[in-house]
């Protein structure tokens, strides 16, 4: 569906609390780069904060929209949350909700730019499994 007509509901959890993952897959000629490299990171996201997969079949799926945006290079990008549950931090969703959406890479900028050193600092890995991409990612935000 296009993206203007795809909606979200406000009691999903990853809107709520960010709960959820996210994979982005640069796209080069119509392929997703390291395609099985990406799936497997996000496996292991999900299995790391216990959502379970959605059945999706990922490849056909993803092969279906590129060819129907005739996207050749991009973004693909993959989001899953724990899905409509419960209002507060208990995570009671038992279907996952997700999407996936291609979106063109930008124009490349060739103008000089100014570089920052972030003063936030990451989660520890021993307070969440910062070695995925979770949902809230307020930390790269920051930074």
């Amino acid at each position: 569906m296009a993206a203007a007509d795809a909606h979200i509901p406000v009691a999903d959890r990853g809107f709520r609390f960010g709960d959820g993952v996210f994979e982005t897959i640069a796209i080069h000629d119509g392929l997703p780069f390291q395609w099985a490299f990406h799936m497997g990171r996000l496996s292991r996201a999900l299995a790391a904060i216990r959502i379970t997969p959605p059945t999706v079949d990922w490849e056909a799926t993803a092969q279906r929209l590129l060819s129907d945006n005739q996207m050749r290079n991009g973004f693909l990008r993959i989001a899953i949350s724990r899905g409509v549950g419960s209002a507060g931090y208990l995570p009671t969703a038992t279907e996952p909700t997700w999407l996936m959406e291609c979106v063109s890479a930008p124009a490349a900028d060739t103008s000089p730019i100014d570089v920052y050193v972030a003063t936030n600092r990451r989660v520890p890995p021993a307070c969440l499994p910062v070695n995925h991409k979770l949902a809230h990612g307020i930390g790269a935000t920051l930074a």
